[in-house]
């Protein structure tokens, strides 16, 4: 992936490390056809959302491919009647023995649970008995006829919605202050101006040593977004749209979930809530 900053090629690293996501740049992909004798068949790059897949002869044998795989991964509170569920294609008839679902560490196979349907080229595989509140890791696996495997990773949780939830980006402002019923509103009032509301974290400002410690500052505009007089730097979140966000109107509302970037050492930020009665198990959801 390039991006428009500068790159060090020479070291290979690229300064800054800047994500690609939401920026201008180009994403460059090459197919080098050996071939000086004319022998071999013309071969093809097919493109897809999230990787891509290079054919060469339509004699040889082709990797399995996984697709249509839901849940989507990283997706949050899910019930825990959700199944897994994907579809396998090759080349060759594929054995529904020859599929896997590792599911935290556990197989599952068409001898323990995992239902196997469709045509020989073409599988629908299917896993449920999803358990409330855990976290999960699922490894999407299948062997074609010649040895060639094709691998997924999929991450999920089946967490309640009913959990007991901080936002990062909501920590303590105005020497200790905290907020513990909350509303989400748009980034802008109508004025255009930073929208702010006694029930929003969006706008406050936090004293640093007392409500967070940040080494940050100067705060830039394009990172410190959601409380800007802070050093702490808020950016749009690269997660997946989450309901509140969504019931309050979503990105074409102005409306944005943001995360806490940039943390380095010895940087912390003051959490203060009511919080119920009980022991805890604490997860914290980041990339």
């Amino acid at each position: 992936i390039d991006t428009i900053e500068a790159e060090e090629l020479d070291t290979e690293d690229d300064s800054p490390a800047a994500s690609f996501i939401n920026k201008p740049g180009k994403f460059v992909l090459l197919l080098y056809h050996n071939d000086t004798g004319g022998s071999l068949p013309a071969s093809s790059v097919t493109v897809g959302k999230t990787r891509f897949s290079v054919f060469g002869a339509s004699q040889r044998n082709q990797l399995p491919v996984i697709s249509d795989v839901l849940p989507v991964t990283s997706s949050p509170f899910l019930p825990a009647s959700t199944e897994i569920s994907f579809v396998v294609t090759d080349d060759q008839p594929i054995d529904p023995g020859a599929i896997r679902v590792a599911l935290n560490g556990v197989d599952f196979t068409t001898a323990n649970g995992l239902k196997v349907t469709g045509e020989d080229k073409s599988r629908a595989v299917v896993l449920g008995g999803l358990r409330v509140n855990q976290t999960y890791h699922a490894v999407l696996a299948v062997e074609d006829s010649e040895g060639e495997t094709e691998t997924r990773d999929l991450f999920f949780d089946t967490l309640s919605k009913d959990s007991f939830v901080i936002e990062v980006k909501n920590y303590n402002f105005n020497v200790g202050e905290f907020l513990d019923e909350t509303i989400v509103i748009p980034d802008l009032d109508e004025e255009n101006l930073l929208n702010w509301d006694d029930n929003a974290y969006i706008a406050t400002e936090g004293y640093l040593d007392i409500d967070y410690f940040d080494k940050n500052e100067i705060p830039q505009s394009a990172t410190h977004r959601y409380r800007p007089e802070d050093g702490v730097s808020t950016s749009p979140a690269l997660d997946l749209d989450r309901e509140p966000f969504i019931s309050a109107g979503g990105k074409d509302k102005g409306v944005y979930d943001y995360g806490i970037a940039e943390i380095k050492v010895d940087e912390w930020l003051n959490y203060t809530r009511t919080f119920p009665m009980g022991d805890f198990i604490v997860y914290l959801r980041q990339a």
